[in-house]
């Protein structure tokens, strides 16, 4: 994708440091070592957990319970019939 101020990257794994460092937002998911970094850093989020019907459904309890606690919002994901 071609959009000034958009950069899409493959998975930053030893760089995902510098990335929060210098993130204002987070978009991402809801598992507990993601809302613990964002926690330490003091990151609002945009959290999107993973649907209940391909995990646990921890990720939709994880990003209620850190969106009533932090700046952040927690984004509604779509169930499965």
């Amino acid at each position: 994708m071609d959009r000034p101020g958009y950069w899409q990257l493959k998975y930053l794994h030893d760089d995902m440091p510098h990335a929060l460092a210098l993130a204002d937002l987070v978009i991402g998911r809801a598992g507990a070592t993601t809302l613990a970094e964002l926690a330490a850093l003091e990151l609002p989020a945009v959290l999107v957990p993973l649907p209940a019907s391909v995990s646990r459904g921890d990720q939709l309890d994880n990003a209620r319970a850190y969106a009533a606690q932090h700046r952040s919002a927690a984004a509604s994901s779509p169930t499965s019939s």
